[in-house]
């Protein structure tokens, strides 16, 4: 049994460990196995840490409690090197922190341990988590396992690698601009970006332009629903308890009881899909991005032919699939710039300058150029992107989901972006990049699913929703892998491994 759980889906392992036919330390060793014996050769992790895992998957077989178990109890995870475990070195990436141990656990980690997962160690992130792209000057690059020369995107990329290559069977990451849906494409993954205001730990909400959020990425919909489960703790009337709410996301302002872990959005995702999730969806299909004023984007003839298979698939679970237009977004690419730029001075401005000076040029370059903006452009930044908010709230009025390519390009070669002018290396991630990050602007919710398999490299699209539809882009995307099969896709690097 044990040899075989790596290859087994999250939703099967818990199943397997609620019926007590196999342990929390039995899992863990499969992974841990499967990941040291792969780490030499993907560099997925920042760090392993076997001896706290199985410390910790022993505690939960010596402590088992009666009944339901939690979402994630005894299912491993990787914590991405943004999030601190207590006792753990917490890098974020970075040169100016690599040797950093973290003292205290963030949110996200206390909340996912509560729900029983077992971390098998710190996932790759670039530095800070800010490029679309997983390469940094402290730990080797993550390579794809689809295409070893190539990277798994950012900044999750380890995340997805790991996933990938059946070294977790899910990990948490969290997405500014893309940093979820990216390496999750690239990798053949299911990745989604939950809307503004529903993951209480990291929500997006009260931060510079409400730009990042926490979400999963697994191999299938129904994976990423469970480990989206243990991410949102319901009170007893299946709300999320948070003092920051955004309407229709099915969060509540009120406490009205304790959040504890349990299943409310996997029986909802198995409830759609069998109620034929996309009869009679209106789905506008859309291939210009915000992007495009500024920077030269083409869409690769492989996005195109993933498009066009979501697109056919779509029609046929009975949704109408017509194309539209996105709304006209001038100065988009400076008020983006703004905001981000802006957002990384800021956490600058709360550090010794001798940090500062070990950062990366990349790094460096986004602070200095956010403290060269005035509170005028700021402010005009912001109204950019309220108008943009807004004209997408509108826009879902009128379509109930937008299919869009994820990655205008196949994986980039490691090394494709780095360039002595931070500018170009930017111009190239807006180029490989360009679907993401007016998601975040807006708030909404979105689900990367895989699509095709194109010379052996697969491609992904996007599902985005209006506020709230987080398990329909789920049911959506279990409809589409129900056709292809991708939550089964193996990369042929870990499949004799």
């Amino acid at each position: 049994m044990t040899t075989g759980l790596v290859e087994l889906s999250a939703v099967r392992l818990r199943e397997l460990l609620q019926h007590g036919e196999v342990s929390a330390e039995e899992v863990c060793r499969a992974f841990l196995d499967r990941a040291e014996r792969l780490e030499s050769r993907l560099h997925a992790f920042h760090r392993l840490t076997p001896e706290l895992a199985l410390r910790r998957a022993r505690t939960l077989d010596r402590n088992r409690p009666d009944g339901v178990l939690p979402p994630l109890w005894g299912i491993p995870l990787g914590d991405k090197d943004l999030f601190d475990r207590a006792g753990v070195r917490s890098t974020s990436g970075s040169r100016a922190y690599a040797h950093r141990v973290a003292t205290d656990d963030s949110p996200l980690v206390t909340t996912l341990d509560r729900a029983g997962a077992v971390s098998l160690g710190k996932t790759a992130t670039p530095e800070f988590g800010m490029n679309g792209y997983t390469e940094n000057l402290v730990f080797p690059p993550p390579r794809n396992p689809w295409a070893p020369d190539c990277g798994p995107g950012g900044s999750s990329g380890g995340a997805a690698v790991a996933v990938a290559a059946r070294m977790l069977p899910l990990a948490p990451g969290n997405d500014g601009g893309g940093s979820i849906r990216i390496p999750a494409a690239a990798c053949g993954l299911v990745g989604l970006k939950p809307g503004r205001g529903v993951v209480p730990d990291q929500s997006g909400v009260g931060t510079v332009g409400g730009l990042a959020t926490a979400g999963p990425i697994a191999r299938s919909a129904a994976d990423a629903a469970l480990l989206f489960d243990a991410m949102t703790p319901r009170n007893e009337h299946g709300r999320i308890p948070q003092p920051t709410a955004t309407a229709g996301t099915g969060t509540d302002t009120a406490s009205a009881g304790p959040s504890r872990p349990g299943l409310w959005v996997l029986p909802e995702l198995r409830r759609q899909v069998e109620a034929d999730p996309g009869k009679g969806l209106r789905i506008g299909i859309a291939t210009a991005t915000p992007w495009d004023e500024t920077y030269t984007v083409r869409l690769a003839p492989e996005g195109a032919e993933a498009l066009n298979w979501a697109a056919r698939a779509l029609s046929g679970l009975g949704g109408e699939v017509d194309e539209i237009q996105l709304p006209a977004t001038p100065g988009y690419a400076s008020a983006f710039r703004t905001v981000w730029h802006a957002g990384m001075a800021a956490f600058a401005s709360r550090l010794p300058d001798h940090d500062v000076q070990q950062f990366e040029p990349m790094t460096r370059w986004a602070i200095e150029r956010g403290r060269s903006y005035s509170a005028v452009d700021l402010c005009r930044a912001l109204a950019l992107f309220d108008r943009l908010e807004r004209d997408a709230a509108a826009l879902f009025t009128r379509v109930d989901v937008l299919l869009t390519p994820v990655l205008a390009q196949t994986p980039r070669p490691i090394g494709w972006f780095h360039d002595d002018d931070p500018e170009v290396d930017f111009a190239r991630q807006c180029a490989y990049e360009p679907y993401t990050s007016w998601v975040n602007v807006a708030g909404l919710p979105a689900v990367t699913v895989p699509a095709v398999q194109v010379g052996g490299i697969p491609m992904g699209v996007q599902l985005v929703g209006g506020s709230g539809s987080e398990i329909q882009l789920l049911a959506l995307a279990a409809a589409l892998q129900g056709l292809n099969g991708s939550d089964a896709w193996t990369p042929p690097l870990t499949a004799a491994v």
